[in-house]
């Protein structure tokens, strides 16, 4: 099928069990269902239609960032019902065609709301559990229309580190007697989260945590009574999870239920994550929250559970495949009766895995960095039924030389990191190179491509395309390889990542004397654009050049998803936020910066930009700055941002020679 198609596909279990998967060729979608039990493919219209009298849900409210999809309203079990807010008012109304609005609440304000993201209707299509978020008193940010005439504006709603958050109430609707409850919990667990019912719709069950994330509960809740018991409450002296931990903050709830981060099963056990042991790992819990044994290894590193299946009582999740290759991924399945474990299927790397209803099958897409980006179904038994798609990414067109792998100490001496090397298009040993690296460094997320698909192997190729030897490196602090390296910079953010990514420069380019460490840049966006310019202001002798997009100016223009990795807000620690600030740095400048960014940028706002230009016109220090009116903080979408960083790299670091 790979000349059919052009782009990855879409694709869900059908309620028949079979996939439903759409390509599309020359922009037209070709929707095609796969049997597997007799490996049979057809050609089908279309694919499950959503409920709904237009076909799908109701948009009710934006997305907390740009990026975000809008929130829609959310379907009852059956099918009959939706739940949606209008101006922050809860409603219910029928699925069909002519099914009108039925006020639930009439008590919302602006700042005193309530919101269906996240919520939980109960098996029996009874309750709806929802929360109420409290905004009065939190900051905004103004959004400003520049391009408009009128220069309107926006507020926004945005927390900094240390300031007043929204807050959370967690309530259950009753559609039946038409009573709303306000569930009484911790007042310090300041982020709720709903994960489930109980199948006979008695109990439902919530994670909250503390703002700093060293406290995290798993609480059950009867829907009757409203009352609360705690089955576990997680404690650290750092944070509950080193990478997941912003997960758990407003605005993440789709990615946070998409990790299974507790698995409630049938009969009130439940399969728990945690990295107490400083390795995320399973544990099996009873219904009444005492622990029975872990499921996986000392060592391993979960990513994420993928589902289970109470016919044989298997839990399959991703996981680290190798200790000594620890970006490599396999699907496991453990069973919770013996512990026995068994790999269904290897990556190196997933993206988006649906396992049927039944447990029988999985459908994903993966690859490699020297592989093709595919879409297979597997058995559970580990055998490969199908491959359904296989295709090549818009990264082919590039022209550039080999990908190198390597490794390198860190600036500890000792500690292990990873990176990847692309080599420039028409690659000549016998010249020498620019050299521009391509970083990241945030807690969450690391920067260095393991698939075609990765938009860091798109980076990695345009820049060795234009002539540079890219650069990518995860060092510590960086999330994949357990706690400890996770957190190896804990409380002091913007202290020791640099000294990492110059150490392993340093190694990796001795070995090659065609790279030119005379001309080396840096770039990086969001987290990424703070360490670029943190790169060229703290390691000014390696990095002459950087192009920081979208970066907050300090830690203290964080938003506070970066609470939990400093372990203390900043009234009570100035000392260390203020050490993390690129701001101060800026009179001892001496390389040449690029500062990108939108002006309706709702994640890192506008005026992160400003503040640090204003230190450059104030410290005499040249830079350029380029604005992209009216743009989110996604600017990396648009192709003038990536012309204008190449430019920029051609001009202060010159071509081979």
């Amino acid at each position: 099928m790979k000349a059919l198609f052009e782009s990855t596909p879409r694709y869900h279990w059908g309620a028949n069990e079979n996939l439903i998967f759409t390509v599309y060729k020359k922009g037209k979608p070709q929707t095609f269902a796969i049997d597997p039990e007799s490996n049979t493919l057809k050609r089908i219209t279309d694919g499950k239609p959503a409920p709904g009298a237009d076909g799908k849900p109701r948009v009710v409210a934006q997305g907390m960032f740009s990026y975000s999809p809008p929130i829609r309203e959310i379907s009852s079990p059956d099918d009959k019902w939706f739940a949606g807010t209008d101006d922050g008012n809860l409603y219910f109304r029928p699925t069909s065609r002519d099914g009108k609005e039925t006020p639930f609440t009439k008590d919302s304000t602006p700042d005193d709301d309530y919101t269906v993201l996240g919520a939980r209707w109960s098996p029996d299509n009874r309750y709806l559990a929802l929360r109420r978020m409290d905004s009065r008193g939190v900051p905004t940010i103004p959004l400003v229309n520049w391009s408009s005439a009128d220069q309107t504006v926006k507020p926004w709603l945005y927390s900094r580190v240390g300031d007043p958050i929204v807050r959370q109430t967690l309530v259950i609707a009753d559609r039946h007697t038409g009573t709303l409850s306000t569930i009484k919990l911790d007042p310090s667990l300041a982020y709720l989260h709903l994960v489930s019912w109980s199948p006979g719709s008695r109990y439902l069950y919530l994670m909250a945590t503390s703002r700093l994330m060293k406290r995290l509960d798993l609480v059950r809740i009867e829907a009757s009574t409203g009352k609360a018991d705690i089955l576990l409450s997680e404690h650290s002296k750092t944070n509950i999870d080193g990478s997941q931990s912003y997960l758990f903050v407003r605005g993440y709830a789709p990615q946070l239920t998409q990790l299974h981060y507790v698995t409630m099963l049938p009969d009130g056990r439940f399969i728990w994550t945690s990295e107490r042991d400083g390795w995320r790992r399973l544990y099996l819990y009873s219904a009444n929250g005492a622990l029975v044994r872990p499921l996986t290894p000392t060592h391993s590193v979960v990513r994420r559970v993928i589902g289970y299946d109470a016919a044989d009582g298997t839990v399959y999740y991703i996981a680290r495949a190798e200790t000594d290759r620890p970006y490599r991924n396999a699907l496991f399945g453990v069973s919770i009766k013996d512990g026995k474990a068994k790999q269904v299927a290897s990556g190196p790397r997933f993206f988006h895995v649906l396992m049927r209803p039944d447990g029988r099958y999985f459908a994903f897409v993966h690859g490699g960095l020297h592989d093709p980006t595919r879409l297979d179904i597997y058995s559970n038994d580990g055998h490969r039924i199908r491959r359904v798609w296989s295709g090549r990414h818009a990264t082919s067109r590039f022209r550039h030389g080999a990908i190198d792998p390597f490794t390198a100490k860190a600036a500890d001496g000792k500690t292990l990191i990873h990176g990847l090397l692309f080599k420039p298009a028409g690659f000549d040993a016998g010249k020498k190179y620019p050299v521009v690296e391509i970083i990241y460094a945030g807690p969450q997320d690391g920067i260095v491509a393991h698939w075609q698909g990765s938009a860091n192997y798109w980076a990695g190729q345009a820049l060795a395309s234009a002539g540079f030897v890219a650069v990518e490196i995860d060092a510590r602090g960086t999330p994949g390889r357990g706690r400890a390296f996770a957190n190896a910079f804990y409380g002091h953010i913007g202290q020791g990542e640099i000294a990492d990514h110059v150490a392993a420069l340093r190694q990796v380019s001795a070995a090659r004397p065609w790279m030119d460490m005379r001309r080396v840049g840096i770039f990086g966006h969001s987290w990424g654009g703070y360490f670029a310019a943190r790169a060229l202001l703290k390691a000014p002798e390696l990095y002459k050049a950087a192009a920081a997009s979208a970066g907050p100016a300090s830690l203290r223009d964080f938003r506070v998803p970066i609470e939990p990795y400093m372990g203390c807000l900043p009234k009570l620690c100035p000392t260390v936020y203020g050490q993390g600030s690129n701001v101060a740095l800026v009179p001892h400048m001496t390389g040449n910066l690029m500062i990108l960014q939108g002006t309706a940028d709702r994640d890192v706002p506008f005026g992160n930009s400003m503040r640090l230009i204003s230190a450059l016109v104030k410290a005499g220090k040249p830079y350029q700055f380029v604005a992209f009116p009216g743009q989110p903080h996604t600017i990396y979408y648009s192709s003038y941002w990536w012309h204008r960083i190449i430019g920029f790299f051609k001009q202060n670091l010159g071509a081979a020679r």
